[in-house]
């Protein structure tokens, strides 16, 4: 039997909206505990440990091979936070391998967040010699003893960390390696070891720090259906949405895949007005991001305006949107929102992700959105998503259903606005993301068909409709729509005698 093929093309307006702030207040620091115990640690596994670590009881010490990170949190943020650890370095092997040992911080999602190492088998190194420094920020070498304990030490502090490591007996130094990092290394929940290339002794490990909690900025409200907690650089810590039966929060990234944003090098800040907005700069391109409530979804509008002279031009300009996709462990991915279908229309944009027990998270946009990019550890086709960008431009090449792409001109700005919408049901998904976008969206009985059959269509939209079929041939035949109710419009297309594509454009 011959089949019929039709697929979806449709178009858009668009629209933007604003809203006012709640702010809580910044609370007082908070002492952080410590533990020396390093058997209790958890041990970690991934592609930044090493496969899973190993670890044995030696006298006092523990050998670890891998990475073991602390079983207590640190805290959700950290405005100052101290390591420190005994460990053995070993009589140089003579081996090509390198082996290092590891002091760090570790963020919400168990990634490497900030390490400090001791490198002390390197080929090549010189006699006595060992590298220390910050692990792909700053690094010497410096002479240290083998065959020797050492304390090696880390802290962060105003936007500086910085180690140094001593072995016993001998004076405990000045600092040897300082390197910038964020003001404050808000993501760190857990501090911990890690070796590479050859277990390594450790003991006395202790932990420490300051809590820091920025003043949060609250989007929405209880009588809205949705509240969300904003940080200072316009991202969300968390989202709270109500489904017909409970509420549920959708949970959002604290590490570098946190959103919504423009990705890490663009830095937001609080914007001195009336609206919730943020907005940064980087060369002559200006950023800003807005948050409302309408409809009983969260819309984020993401403006971008070219003051400079030349067309911004970029391979792909991302709006990471840093909902927690990362399915690893269970029973915490059920509550997980997993991508399950996006599509990118030439005027618009619209999907949803869905979490194991069912609950729908709808996406849409009235705006032309270039593609989108997920966020994986490794590869494709695995449940290791971090989070997923839509890309707002995208240069070619690219499906034929993705929008045109425009480089925005000097002097020009342009604004996309996103929703994300709790949706009931599997069934109400077309109905709901149709009036979000502001688009047409169409849905048939059967997407093949035997030839002579009739195409059977319903289209969800809040404006009239027309319909224009193109058969195989590539003539275009006009198709009735008639209005049923509601949102709901129904259509059928009769003439499917010729094999082959028949594409429907609302």
């Amino acid at each position: 039997m011959k089949s019929i093929l039709l697929t979806i093309l449709s178009s858009v307006s668009c629209a933007l909206v604003a809203l006012a702030e709640d702010a809580s207040a910044t609370a007082a620091p908070k002492p952080i505990a410590a533990s020396t115990d390093l058997l209790s640690f958890m041990r970690l596994e991934g592609m930044n440990n090493l496969g899973e670590a190993a670890v044995e009881k030696k006298d006092r010490a523990v050998e670890v091979k891998g990475a073991l990170v602390t079983p207590f949190p640190l805290g959700s943020s950290q405005s100052q936070a101290s390591a420190q650890v005994r460990l053995y370095i070993p009589k140089r092997d003579g081996t090509p391998y390198h082996g290092s040992a590891c002091l760090g911080f570790y963020g919400k999602n168990r990634n490497l967040r900030l390490f400090a190492f001791v490198c002390f088998n390197l080929p090549g190194m010189a006699p006595g010699q060992c590298e220390v420094g910050f692990l792909a920020r700053a690094s010497k070498q410096i002479p240290l003893a083998f065959e020797a304990w050492h304390t090696m030490k880390l802290e962060t502090a105003d936007g500086l960390a910085r180690m140094k490591i001593w072995a016993d007996g001998t004076a405990e130094p000045d600092w040897m390696i300082d390197a910038s990092v964020e003001s404050s290394l808000e993501d760190i929940d857990g501090a911990g070891v890690r070796t590479c290339g050859q277990p390594v002794l450790f003991e006395s490990f202790s932990a420490s720090g300051t809590q820091y909690k920025e003043a949060i900025l609250t989007v929405g409200s209880e009588g809205e259906g949705i509240v969300g907690k904003l940080r200072n650089d316009g991202s969300l810590r968390d989202l709270k949405v109500r489904y017909a039966d409970g509420w549920q929060t959708v949970e959002f990234r604290q590490d570098q895949f946190r959103g919504p944003g423009f990705g890490r090098s663009i830095r937001l800040e609080r914007d001195p007005c009336e609206t919730i907005s943020f907005s940064g700069k980087n060369d002559d391109v200006r950023y800003r991001l807005a948050y409302a409530i309408a409809d009983r979804q969260l819309q984020v509008t993401a403006t971008v305006i070219n003051s400079g002279k030349k067309p911004f031009a970029p391979e792909r300009l991302p709006l990471v949107l840093g909902i927690d996709s990362f399915m690893d462990s269970y029973p915490r991915w059920n509550s997980l929102c997993f991508p399950t279908l996006i599509r990118r229309e030439p005027s618009h944009l619209w999907g949803y992700m869905m979490t194991p027990h069912g609950r729908i998270f709808g996406i849409a946009s009235p705006d032309p959105v270039g593609s989108y990019t997920c966020k994986y550890l490794r590869q494709m086709y695995a449940h290791h998503i971090y989070t997923i960008s839509l890309d707002l431009l995208q240069k070619p090449p690219v499906p034929g259903h993705h929008p045109t792409y425009a480089p925005l001109a000097p002097s020009k700005q342009r604004t996309w606005t996103v929703n994300l919408i709790p949706v009931e049901t599997l069934d109400a998904v077309k109905s709901k993301l149709a009036a979000s976008a502001r688009a047409p969206m169409l849905d048939l009985y059967r997407y093949s068909l035997e030839p002579g059959q009739p195409a059977e269509m319903s289209v969800f939209s809040f404006s009239p409709v027309t319909a224009i079929v193109v058969t195989p041939a590539g003539t275009e035949v006009p198709c009735p729509v008639g209005k049923k109710e509601g949102n709901l419009h129904q259509a059928t297309f009769p003439d499917t005698a010729e094999y082959g594509d028949y594409r429907v454009r609302i």
